[in-house]
């Protein structure tokens, strides 16, 4: 397969075709700006940028489908994807039997089997492979990548995560890609809400931020988030632009929590992250960075993430 579709050209789409592209794939990029006639992608930063390495821009998803050996789909919502493949306009109204959706958005293991099903009956081939690692994993091709849906599928469709990610995992059948992605979703969002309360907690006894966080990065606390998102956001103050919206984890954590629920997991400890981060986009901060939900902390206990005199209200 070498004529790729990618639906979706945001954050992690857009480091997704860029991938593609340095791999000699033949790609097609879309996103909803490209059904107006007043958009020109060559004027656009990131939609330049992309043709400048030898992207070619679609104007609709039908044009799409009918291109593509196979399509990866980057979308931020359930009914995005189901529209997007299912809707009257959408990929499987033009893709040819034997080719492949290839999904590396994060929604629900429902709609994930449900456009499965759909696929199926028109002879096109699904695979959900939702992605971790920001769009740092995504520009440089070092994301991890779970796949669920039928192995045959996962090893035809090899070479193409081989060029967009460094972790790649096959998880078994349709839905267990977006399952363990759900599942990591929710202890990465907990990592983010609990270290907002002890740094608020830490700072206002009276350590020193850089120290802490020195400290606690080579201690048995640390975690990815701490590594990777809040020495960019947190300690500088910094959530915009966001490398992922507060908005779309508060979704993820809700798709895990509905999840759950139906499996008869008690899920305490996710139940309370999920309440902060619903604090915090009603604050007003759901298009911010997703670390931004420590605001929720700063503000219950009057007590600001900073270093130096800044740090006393």
């Amino acid at each position: 397969m070498r004529c790729i579709g990618v639906v979706g050209v945001g954050n992690m789409g857009a480091g997704i075709a860029h991938n593609l592209a340095k791999g000699d794939f033949q790609v097609m990029i879309y996103s909803r700006r490209c059904q107006d006639p007043c958009f020109r992608p060559e004027e656009d930063e990131v939609f330049g940028r992309l043709i400048q390495e030898g992207c070619v821009v679609a104007r609709t998803l039908k044009e799409v489908g009918g291109f593509s050996e196979a399509v990866i789909t980057s979308v931020p919502l359930p009914e995005d994807f189901l529209n997007v493949c299912a809707g009257e306009e959408g990929l499987l109204a033009s893709m040819r039997k034997g080719t492949y959706i290839i999904d590396t958005s994060t929604i629900d293991v429902e709609t994930t089997r449900r456009v499965h099903t759909l696929g199926k009956d028109r002879g096109v081939r699904t695979l959900d492979a939702p992605v971790s690692g920001g769009p740092a994993g995504a520009k440089s091709g070092t994301m991890t990548i779970m796949v669920g849906g039928n192995e045959e599928d996962f090893q035809a469709c090899k070479e193409i995560f081989a060029c967009i990610g460094g972790n790649i995992n096959y998880m078994g059948q349709i839905g267990t890609g977006q399952m363990v992605k759900l599942c990591n979703q929710a202890i990465s969002a907990s990592q983010s809400a609990v270290m907002g309360e002890v740094f608020v907690t830490g700072i206002k006894a009276g350590l020193n931020l850089a120290d802490m966080a020195r400290v606690i990065r080579t201690s048995s606390g640390n975690c990815w988030m701490l590594e990777n998102f809040f020495p960019e956001t947190v300690f500088k103050n910094q959530f915009d632009p966001p490398r992922f919206a507060l908005r779309m984890m508060l979704k993820d954590i809700d798709l895990y929590m509905r999840t759950a629920k139906a499996l008869g997991v008690p899920s305490l400890v996710s139940g309370t992250v999920m309440q902060m981060f619903t604090a915090a986009v009603a604050m007003g901060k759901g298009e911010l960075d997703v670390t931004s939900v420590v605001q929720v902390a700063e503000e219950l206990g009057k007590q600001r993430i900073v270093t130096g005199d800044e740090s006393k209200d």
